[in-house]
């Protein structure tokens, strides 16, 4: 089971926050076959555009007595292509990036973050980049593992 509530959106947005230029990003949640895309995970997508470069979303977790964690998520351009990166921080310390360049076919990401530290629990923020202003970042099927 995923260590993320909503991963593919079938809550809206619920659970998912605008982090990094907060006020530059816009997102929503589509029924699958609108806007021409079939969802990879249940019956919704996402679909998020920043006006500046580095406009980010995210959700924020806690987990216990885990060495690794392992984030999957389903991405696409909605038209054209989209740069960007899918980050996975130990808010506590450390971070792993999955840089991604896309078009409009699904690409699957799967960055691994090793826990270090003895801390427990430990913070995890789960969040998406996106650097190509103007351009829209699909993005279904969000899990941790």
């Amino acid at each position: 089971m995923s260590l993320l509530l909503n991963p593919s959106f079938e809550n809206g947005t619920t659970n998912w926050k605008k982090v990094s230029h907060a006020d530059e990003v816009t997102y929503e949640v589509h029924k699958t076959g609108e806007k021409g895309v079939v969802a990879r995970s249940g019956d919704y997508y996402l679909v998020a555009k920043t006006n500046v470069s580095g406009g980010s979303f995210a959700q924020d977790i806690t987990v216990t007595d885990m060495r690794s964690v392992t984030g999957i998520a389903w991405i696409r351009a909605l038209k054209g292509n989209v740069t960007g990166s899918f980050h996975i921080w130990n808010l506590n310390v450390g971070v792993v990036t999955n840089r991604f360049a896309v078009g409009t076919e699904w690409s699957i990401l799967t960055p691994t973050l090793e826990l270090t530290g003895s801390s427990s629990p430990k913070n995890l923020r789960f969040e998406f980049y996106i650097d190509t202003p103007g351009t829209y970042l699909v993005v279904d099927g969000v899990n941790g593992f």
